[in-house]
């Protein structure tokens, strides 16, 4: 009688101690999962900072194209809304507590067949602009980014 009351102690141990291992995997897990998730909605939102950064570039365009002619090359500028309106700037600008986002205007060249090439004729009625947005996330710096042609539409 009393070597059953012995094995029943010890089952209860046995079965304690594989809930309290089951439990602490599953919390790791769920830790994981949680920080995979922030990742993921970082990246989702720096993919729309990146949209909306391209979509305020073209509202500049459309606004003057002077605006976008006018700024300088190979030189990272910054988006700012102010004023109702979207604005260069060379100031860096925080979007979200968190991002940065720039963009740099390139000159594009045009075969002679009006196609566009590394080299060639200027053309001063188109603008290559890389756009990117970057963040830090745990001690690493990570980064979307995305290439347009501007054009001028309206000839000005």
């Amino acid at each position: 009688m009393r070597n059953n009351k012995g094995f029943a102690v010890l089952e209860i141990v046995v079965s304690v101690s594989l809930i309290a291992v089951a439990l602490f995997a599953l919390s790791g897990t769920a830790r994981l999962a949680y920080r995979a998730i922030g990742e993921a909605s970082d990246r989702i939102r720096a993919g729309f900072l990146l949209e909306e950064g391209f979509e305020a570039l073209k509202t500049i365009r459309d606004d003057s194209w002077s605006s976008i002619e006018n700024l300088a090359l190979d030189q990272p500028y910054y988006l700012e809304f102010s004023g109702g309106r979207w604005n260069a700037t060379t100031s860096p600008q925080l979007a979200d507590s968190l991002f940065t986002r720039s963009f740099t205007v390139r000159a594009v060249f045009r075969d002679g067949t009006e196609n566009i090439a590394p080299s060639g004729t200027s053309d001063p009625n188109t603008k290559k602009v890389e756009l990117s947005v970057a963040w830090s996330e745990r001690g690493r710096n990570l980064q979307v980014s995305g290439v347009a042609y501007l054009t001028n539409l309206f000839l000005e």
